[in-house]
């Protein structure tokens, strides 16, 4: 078995692909590889892409051989087409394509493995593995204001520290009412205490006595001796 070159294509596989020069009739097999592992015994008309040097042969009458010349291929004729994988080589389809032409240049393989969120400081870690390499990516979520960026309104003002000192130095309900409420209890425990205080009938029976400054005075009274004898004079 020989392999007998027509012409050389020097271009991308794709473009191989589209000028491979030989007009088939029905569909054929199509296997992908290093020129060394060429099937032995293919269908008649099967096809090989080398990918030792982008070249495109066809099985003929025993013999493989590059295709080229005047003539030219149908794709849409071709079969098996061997779709490339994470481990195989061949083709790209349609749709990896079309993903490829989101990926930016340069990019890199980054998986988000876990994400943390610290409240106390307000921090988010993301934690990444870049092409193999762990790595964290901290973003601080604090952000200010001055104060003097702040417009106020009739329901958002600002106050001062002497507001806030004359404010906190205030009574404040539950305070001045258990003041009142020690007075009011002193206050009652003043007005029952019986020897401080005189009753009604102590002030009637004190009221009724006679004036001391009429004793011994007409119209008063006469004064009276240890004996209870009245004492004239």
């Amino acid at each position: 078995m020989s392999r007998q070159p027509i012409s050389v294509v020097n271009d991308t596989l794709y473009k191989v692909i589209d000028r491979v020069n030989y007009l088939l009739s029905s569909t054929v097999d199509v296997t992908v590889g290093p020129a060394s592992t060429m099937p032995s015994s293919p269908l008649e008309e099967s096809l090989h892409i080398s990918t030792d040097d982008n070249l495109i042969y066809q099985y003929r009458a025993g013999e493989w051989v590059m295709v080229g010349g005047s003539e030219t291929i149908e794709w849409s004729k071709v079969v098996n087409k061997v779709v490339a994988t994470a481990s195989e080589d061949g083709l790209l389809s349609k749709e990896d394509f079309a993903k490829l032409q989101l990926v930016a240049e340069g990019a890199t393989n980054v998986t988000v493995d876990a994400m943390v969120w610290d409240a106390q400081t307000r921090t988010l870690t993301v934690q990444t593995t870049e092409d193999g390499v762990q790595a964290d990516i901290v973003v601080s979520l604090t952000h200010t204001h001055p104060a003097t960026e702040v417009v106020e309104d009739a329901t958002h003002r600002f106050t001062t520290d002497a507001e806030k000192s004359t404010w906190n130095a205030k009574e404040t309900p539950a305070g001045a009412q258990a003041k009142a409420d020690a007075v009011q209890t002193a206050l009652t425990t003043h007005a029952n205490d019986g020897v401080k205080h005189i009753t009604a009938a102590e002030r009637t029976a004190w009221n009724a006595k006679e004036d001391a400054t009429k004793k011994g005075q007409a119209d008063g009274y006469v004064p009276l001796d240890a004996n209870q004898y009245g004492i004239h004079s």
